[in-house]
């Protein structure tokens, strides 16, 4: 059986989810900044920004 992929969407700049808006499993997709969110099992939020690399600055991408 096929798993589907929550996912929730807003296109307000700077918007970042809590811990209490995004269910484990989940994706939360920020249009406007182009950043994606997820629920760790510890409830933390992780952020993904595309093209950026912690402690390489934006020039190295993460997604290809």
């Amino acid at each position: 059986m096929a798993n589907a992929i929550l996912h929730k969407r807003s296109s307000t700049a700077a918007s970042v989810p809590t811990a209490a808006q995004v269910t484990l499993g989940e994706l939360v997709m920020n249009v406007a900044d182009g950043k994606l969110y997820l629920k760790r099992t510890d409830g933390v939020i992780v952020t993904f920004v595309p093209g950026y690399v912690p402690g390489q600055g934006d020039a190295a991408p993460m997604w290809k």
